[in-house]
Order: C-alpha cells, then structure tokens, then sequence
C-alpha cells in the first residue's frame, strides 16, 4: 500500500509528538520536488539549511542550492 504525505504528518505528528507539521511542504517532498531552503525552514526552522541541503543531497535527494 503506497502511503500519502497526509498518512506521513499523521504518523510524525504523533511519533515525534509534533503540534504542527506543513501538509503542504511534506507533499512537496512526495511529489519529487527539489528540497529547498525555505521547505527546509518550514519543517524545522532549528535546522542549519545548508548543512540539511548538503546532507540531502549526499543521499540523492534533488535540491536547489541558492
């Protein structure tokens, strides 16, 4: 069974017990769109943007350095 990014804010909200999570940049991801900085920021402002942009990247994720 393919799982939606709905099934995924579901389940990280409660595993990671999580007030919010953005439906809308967790979607961008499973539809394949390039990481960026201000997804990155969306779903974890405390991120270091280009260290999370570098780390992706090593691990085949599409990203948009800017």
């Amino acid at each position: 069974m393919k799982k939606s990014s709905e099934d995924y804010v579901d389940w990280a909200k409660g595993y990671y017990d999580l007030q919010e999570l953005p439906l809308k940049a967790v979607a961008e991801i499973y539809e394949g769109k390039p990481v960026t900085a201000s997804l990155i920021k969306q779903l974890c402002p405390e991120r270091d943007v280009a260290a999370a942009l570098d780390e992706l990247q090593d691990r085949g994720y599409a990203v948009e350095q800017t």
